[in-house]
């Protein structure tokens, strides 16, 4: 019997591309370089953080700089839910699954890092019962 369900988060319950696009061009940008295109982003998107920043610079021309990776991941930390959005239909799901007594978790390639009332969320840690957590107060 299925008793827990882990989620990803990224592009699974929440639609996260614009934020990821954001963070990704204001690290460009840090390093001088052009920004890129929300499709261009998502073409990149799927491997985590590091290859990510990696196809992102080397599209512009550039190695990924040392210290890009944890710029980046400054900027994930303290705004983590920029431009979050659940997607459609997520809420009741969850809702229906809980009342199943399934146990909830999300998490991703950074494993939901914390910030701006963004609950922080590890592999381990189960989902709180107020499922309106993906939604940026």
């Amino acid at each position: 019997m299925i008793t827990y369900l882990l989620f990803d988060l990224d592009g699974t319950l929440a639609d996260t591309l614009s934020g990821i696009a954001h963070f990704v061009n204001r690290t460009t940008a840090a390093y001088g370089l052009s920004s890129l295109s929300q499709d261009r982003v998502k073409s990149f998107v799927g491997n985590g953080a590091k290859i990510l920043l990696e196809r992102s610079f080397s599209h512009l021309g550039a190695a990924l700089p040392e210290g890009a990776l944890d710029y980046y991941n400054a900027l994930y930390d303290a705004h983590s839910n920029h431009d979050l959005r659940e997607y459609e239909g997520i809420t009741p799901l969850l809702t229906a699954l809980k009342e199943q007594g399934m146990k909830l978790a999300a998490g991703g390639v950074q494993w939901c890092r914390a910030g701006d009332g963004f609950p922080t969320l590890g592999k381990s840690e189960v989902l709180p019962e107020d499922y309106g957590w993906i939604i940026p107060k």
